[in-house]
């Protein structure tokens, strides 16, 4: 009787760490996927405003040559 329960309680353990396992993962994916999101809101908010930045030159570059 007591090597069924322990048995039971060794799957139990086994189960346990392998949702741990599977929890952590999925939580490393997710913050993966909120750097990356975070990192390609920087580089466009970089590109807007590079972007922003010509168009002023390229104004003042038309303005001078009226």
């Amino acid at each position: 009787m007591s090597e069924t329960r322990e048995r039971v309680w060794e799957k139990k353990l086994k189960l346990e760490k392998e949702r741990i396992e599977k929890n952590y993962t999925i939580e490393m994916g997710k913050l993966e996927v909120g750097k990356q999101r975070w990192e390609f809101e920087r580089d466009k908010m970089k590109m807007e405003h590079e972007l922003k930045l010509k168009e002023m030159e390229l104004r003042q570059s038309n303005n001078m040559s009226q």
